[in-house]
């Protein structure tokens, strides 16, 4: 369960950080020393969901699945199976085609094959409705001791269903233009069956949270695609998942002001704060205020594909990370759960008004900063899949 999102830093990076998170606009790393941020490839930066998945994830559940499944305790494996889909459904939609079937086959096996065959995403994806379907039969089973292990759900079997259908829902938005008579029918059924409304799956393993100790070594930093975004629409969550530029802006080659110490030794000057102290011609600007981009002015993301040096620099300084040390690590959150039955309102197109109210709903205080959204909103792409609007 806690490789769902993995509790080893470096695994962790070439799990999405210096990859998926890059391409997809969420993140940038200041670090110029991977490569990937410049579109550069590292292969060896790009391979840990395909080592994640195989090594820890179905290594595991694969081998659990079929013990509980013997030992009829169908609610255990019914956990498993929900896991293992969770994150198959990645692997699958980050390389494609991918073994699976042949894999889970022979999970636990003393002896493996020297090679597993590729399965179609047609058959992945078939897999994995037919494992949730399994999974939710099997939660109907009540096993002593689940609470034991369950670091998901406290062994909540019907938070684990909620679970398993919002992952339905998931996967019928994301085949809905290959399959579109199959996904109506996955998501009215998982509609239907409930998935999350006001509970967030978090994890805690007691130590730091990944994304913070990415921020903090300076090898992860805001994407000026999704903080130009969240800016453009005055979103509100922009200051949950970010903070203001956490040192000062300065050009090129610009050096601190100097000041006397105590021994009458040129230093460089700080503020009351701790912040080194420029001439204020010194400070670049914010183009949209004005103001003179001191620390905590502006949220400024890192533009992707540009050239950065070494650790430390200018772009280290940019916007940091609200987290913090201790924060839980995110599985699902309840909000997927409204964006996806908006998303795929039966019957009809999704309208920019129900995605919307979907974060008035997760967030009392949006109407004090209304979006809104202009038309070209209107044709979206969530999860890979073109839904056009009403």
């Amino acid at each position: 369960m806690s490789y769902s999102y993995p509790n080893q830093q470096n695994l962790f990076q070439y799990w999405t950080n210096l990859q998926i998170d890059i391409f997809g606009g969420y993140f940038e790393s200041p670090n110029g020393n991977f490569t990937n941020q410049r579109y550069d490839i590292n292969r060896g930066h790009c391979g840990g969901m395909y080592e994640n998945f195989m090594l820890h994830i179905i290594n595991n559940t694969g081998r659990l699945i079929k013990q509980c499944d013997a030992e009829g305790k169908f609610d255990f494996s019914a956990t498993m199976r929900i896991v293992q889909t969770y994150n198959l459904l990645d692997f699958t939609d980050a390389y494609g085609p991918v073994p699976f079937l042949s894999v889970f086959k022979t999970a636990g096996d003393p002896v493996q094959p020297s090679s597993f065959a590729y399965d179609t995403q047609k058959a992945v994806y078939e897999a994995m409705l037919e494992d949730l379907d399994t999974a939710l039969q099997g939660l109907k089973t009540e096993t002593a001791g689940m609470n034991t292990y369950d670091i998901w759900c406290g062994g909540d079997r019907a938070l684990w269903a909620k679970v398993a259908n919002q992952l339905k829902l998931r996967i019928a938005l994301r085949m809905v233009k290959v399959d579109p008579a199959q996904a109506e029918t996955v998501a009215r059924a998982a509609i239907s069956a409930g998935v999350l409304e006001d509970k967030d799956i978090l994890i805690s393993k007691g130590f730091e949270n990944e994304m913070w100790l990415m921020f903090n070594w300076g090898d992860c930093g805001a994407n000026a695609s999704l903080v130009t975004m969240l800016k453009g629409f005055k979103d509100p969550r922009l200051k949950l998942y970010f903070t203001k530029n956490t040192q000062p802006i300065v050009k090129p080659g610009a050096k601190p002001l100097q000041v006397p110490d105590k021994d009458g030794k040129m230093v460089d000057k700080k503020d009351d704060d701790g912040f080194l102290v420029y001439a204020e011609e010194d400070y670049l600007t914010d183009p949209e205020t004005g103001e003179k981009l001191k620390p905590g002015t502006a949220y400024i993301g890192i533009p992707a594909g540009c050239a950065i040096g070494g650790k430390p620099n200018q772009y280290s300084n940019y916007s940091g990370w609200a987290g913090t040390f201790s924060m839980p690590q995110p599985i699902m959150f309840a909000a997927e759960g409204w964006f996806l039955r908006a998303e795929a309102k039966p019957g009809g197109p999704v309208s920019a008004r129900r995605r919307e109210d979907a974060l008035r709903e997760r967030y009392p205080d949006f109407d004090q900063e209304p979006v809104r959204l202009p038309q070209v909103v209107r044709r979206t792409r969530v999860f890979g899949v073109q839904a056009v609007a009403a």
